[in-house]
């Protein structure tokens, strides 16, 4: 199971904060949120907090490469925030790195 919590700060950036378990049987949850934020809303920033996943399967690491270029192609940054140890790994060795903590 996968929540996904939003909070919009303006135009300036919009927090989508996880919780729970980024599968097969939970990304569509979270690309229904990708999608309509990154739609051309006119948003900056988009930070997918990451603190409260306790587990990325690879098609949730692909759904997070995937984010990062389509925000990067609208122009709108895109921030991965927060990854706790083991999170930070499984996503860097996927080709996402700089992780902010």
């Amino acid at each position: 199971m996968l929540d996904v919590h939003v909070h919009v700060h303006g135009i300036e950036e919009t927090r989508l904060i996880l919780n729970g378990v980024l599968s097969a049987a939970t990304t569509e949850a979270l690309r229904a949120h990708l999608d309509r934020h990154l739609a051309g809303n006119g948003i900056e920033r988009l930070v997918i907090d990451l603190a409260q996943v306790r587990r990325i399967e690879a098609t949730g690491v692909q759904l997070l490469l995937r984010a990062t270029r389509a925000a990067a192609l609208r122009g709108v940054a895109l921030q991965l925030r927060s990854a706790p140890p083991p999170l930070r790994q499984a996503i860097a060795e996927h080709g996402i790195a700089d992780l902010p903590h």
